[in-house]
């Protein structure tokens, strides 16, 4: 196979057929230290030397897929052997040198220090940071605790939110066990409810909602929701979703009950929601829908067919341009053909005219557009055919296309 090479990501040890993982990492850390603080500015280094900023943002579309993208919020990635994320000197005001990122935005399965020494079981670890994760992005409880004068700072939220998690997770909120943190925290029932839903408890959290204090019914249940989604806890979710509805529910990301059941994988859940009415074609903040998100990965096909059995649109464009594109200008002929497979539309352009082809960098990927009847004299927006752009370059994508 042959393809079109780039000096600059030798130079910076980023091959193109190794270095994926290095991309969804970058892509994933500067997405959350933006969101976090959207002035923050951010430098990347590869044994303490700033690899340049564009060489980075030109490779993420080619390298990063949509669930790429997906898998990394659901789980951070670990950062690479010898990279490192800093914000710049004198990028924020009084700041006089370059700091390395903090530990809670380190992308690791480090988690504060009480829990390291309760909580060994790795597996466990992740079970917590997965509830922590859905707990903040649904904003839960924010109205209690606000009520009863508990800080609510970013950085003492996602400490509330992993103390909330650890106990769901364990069963450790009696009054007997923890009874500081009880008050603090949650009514019993809610930590009830929400241990219950984890655990797919349908006769459990039936019984315990009967007896939920109105004041915290609404969060606790929609938290509880989400919750199940995350897990695929379809017994819980049948006495969840029993009275007000209301399915398409949206957390901070945008992001519906749906679409959490779809990102992580739980078919069962997905065919439950769909048959609840919930919307196929739900789009979150950053534009991307319930399918999209997962359209290349392979481990989802049982859920994408689900999606398109649905009338999911699976040739929906985000940010002007269909699924197809990106993993063919990143080379990636396994999505390529993933979605060639699923139905994705072939023939679809850019509002600038420009098609497939134009945006291939790979003769696998070229070859396979080209067996797939894609039409090699599509004219872009001044005219111009794949071929005149590729120009002269040797190789075998010339060859496809003459």
């Amino acid at each position: 196979m042959s393809s079109i090479s780039d000096p600059i990501t030798a130079k910076w040890q980023l091959r193109k057929n190794d270095n994926c993982d290095f991309y969804i990492w970058a892509n994933h850390r500067i997405e959350k230290r933006s969101h976090a603080n959207p002035k923050k500015k951010t430098q990347i280094l590869l044994n303490g030397k700033a690899i340049d900023e564009k060489t980075i943002q030109k490779n993420i579309p080619r390298q990063v897929s949509t669930y790429d993208q997906a898998r990394a919020a659901a789980a951070s990635p670990a950062t690479p052997q010898g990279y490192s994320i800093v914000t710049p000197a004198g990028s924020t005001p009084r700041q006089p040198q370059d700091t390395l990122a903090r530990p809670s935005e380190t992308p690791s399965s480090s988690q504060p220090a009480s829990l390291e020494s309760d909580i060994t079981d790795k597996e466990e670890l992740t079970e917590i940071k997965l509830l922590a994760e859905v707990m903040q992005d649904c904003g839960s409880f924010l109205s209690l605790w606000g009520q009863m004068n508990v800080s609510t700072s970013r950085r003492n939220l996602a400490e509330l939110y992993t103390s909330v998690a650890e106990r769901i997770i364990t069963d450790t909120w009696d009054l007997q066990s923890h009874p500081r943190h009880t008050t603090r925290l949650l009514p019993v029932l809610g930590f009830d409810i929400l241990h219950s839903s984890y655990k797919d408890d349908f006769e459990r959290v039936q019984l315990q909602l009967r007896n939920l204090p109105q004041d915290i019914y609404a969060d606790t249940v929609r938290t509880a929701r989400f919750i199940a989604s995350a897990k695929g806890c379809v017994n819980a979710a049948a006495a969840l979703f029993d009275n007000e509805p209301n399915v398409d529910s949206r957390d901070s990301k945008g992001q519906t009950c749906l679409g959490i059941a779809v990102l992580h994988n739980h078919p069962a859940m997905v065919s439950f929601l769909i048959a609840r009415g919930a919307n196929v074609n739900n789009r979150r903040r950053d534009g991307q829908t319930v399918w999209t998100q997962i359209c290349t990965s392979e481990e989802h096909g049982t859920v994408s067919q689900i999606l398109a059995n649905a009338d999911a649109h699976v040739n929906t464009t985000v940010n002007s341009v269909n699924g197809l594109y990106i993993p063919a200008a990143g080379g990636h002929i396994d999505d390529v053909r993933r979605l060639l497979r699923r139905g994705m539309n072939r023939s679809s352009q850019t509002p600038f005219s420009w098609a497939l082809l134009n945006w291939a960098r790979s003769s696998d990927v070229v070859k396979a557009l080209v067996e797939a009847g894609v039409d090699v004299n599509t004219l872009s927006d001044s005219g111009a055919t794949p071929l005149a752009i590729i120009g002269k370059d040797p190789g075998e994508i010339r060859d496809y296309l003459i």
